[in-house]
C-alpha cells in the first residue's frame, strides 16, 4: 500500500520546529517519522517572511490556505463562462452537449460536463439560478435512490 498523506497536526509542526532549531536537517529527521514526508516544503510554504518558521503561525497559514478555494476553470475564463451560459440558457443544451460541442469546435476537450454541473450547482450558479436550465431542472444534485431490500 502506498504512502498516505494528510494535513500536519500542530504537534508535528512543533516537532519540526524543535528539530530545525536544534540544527537537524529536514531530510534526516523525515526518515524517522511515521508519515515519511519531506518537511522542507512545509517550512517554505508556512514560514513568515521576517521571523521564519513558527508552529502556531504555520498552522494558521495552512488553515487559511485550505479555506481558500480556487476558482473553477469556468470562472477563470470569461470566454468559457460566456459560452456555457449562452448554450445553457439560450440554446437549452445540457452540460454533456455543451462539453461535446466545445470539444468539436476546439479539436480537444475544453471542459468536462462534470465541471459544468459543479459550476451550475455551485455558489455562482445558484445565485443565477442556472439549475432551471438543466434538462431535469433540479436545484440539488442526485436524486431519489431505490432502497435495496435484502432477504
Amino acid at each position: 500500500m502506498g504512502t498516505k498523506y494528510g494535513q500536519l497536526m500542530e504537534s508535528e509542526r512543533c516537532e519540526i520546529f524543535r528539530l530545525h532549531s536544534a540544527g537537524y536537517l529536514a531530510r534526516n529527521w523525515s526518515r524517522d517519522r511515521p508519515r515519511q514526508r519531506d518537511d522542507q516544503p512545509e517550512m517554505r510554504r508556512n514560514a513568515l517572511s521576517k521571523s521564519g518558521y513558527a508552529p502556531l503561525s504555520a498552522e494558521r497559514i495552512a488553515l487559511a490556505r485550505r479555506r481558500r478555494k480556487p476558482k473553477s476553470k469556468i470562472e477563470r475564463s470569461s470566454q468559457i463562462l460566456e459560452t456555457v451560459r449562452d448554450q445553457l440558457i439560450a440554446m437549452g443544451r445540457s452540460p454533456e452537449q455543451i462539453a461535446g460541442r466545445l470539444k468539436l469546435e476546439q479539436g480537444k476537450p475544453v471542459i468536462s460536463h462534470e465541471s459544468i454541473y459543479r459550476f451550475v450547482h455551485g455558489k455562482e450558479g445558484r445565485k443565477e439560478k442556472l439549475h432551471r436550465y438543466l434538462p431535469q431542472a433540479k436545484a440539488k444534485r442526485g436524486g431519489e435512490r431505490e432502497e435495496v431490500i435484502s432477504h
